[in-house]
């Protein structure tokens, strides 16, 4: 049995719509912010922001003691790139204690370094499928028992 949608993205060939346009008969377009292709059936960030994201990481590993606003903005940008995969969350842990201010300046670059680098490590994975079933379970990102996020 074919999963809600999967029929319709296998008859149409609309590739992009935003309700204020639609690009259909193409095997792939560029918005804003993604790369959509439809022969690979995804989107993901733009090469150049992605060469951005990793330029702006390294910036941050080189300091020793980065200042918590370019942490957050640092971080900000990673969050916004985890929307091409959900998974990409779970990695950024110890990077909150540093932004909070929780975090010594002596020890910034141990907790960044962590959880940075496997961001980048992560990061070709970073993809949104559309070929995958649509799974009905709701779940939440921010919901905690013990609270924090």
């Amino acid at each position: 049995m074919d999963a809600p949608g999967s029929l319709l993205r296998r008859r149409t060939r609309i590739v992009y719509d935003d309700g204020l346009k639609r690009v259909d008969g193409q095997s792939s377009t560029k918005t804003l912010g993604s790369d959509i292709s439809g022969e690979a059936r995804g989107a993901r960030s733009l090469s150049r922001r992605r060469a951005d994201l990793v330029d702006m990481t390294l910036f941050l590993l080189s300091s020793h003691a980065p200042p918590a606003k370019y942490v957050e903005m640092g971080a900000g940008v990673w969050i916004h790139m985890a929307q091409y995969k959900r998974q990409l969350m779970t990695v950024f842990k110890r990077i909150w204690l540093v932004i909070s201010g929780a975090a010594p300046p002596a020890e910034r670059w141990l907790l960044l370094a962590e959880d940075l680098l496997k961001a980048l490590a992560l990061l070709p994975l970073a993809r949104i499928r559309f070929d995958l079933d649509i799974d009905e379970m709701a779940t939440a990102s921010d919901a905690s028992e013990s609270g924090g996020g």
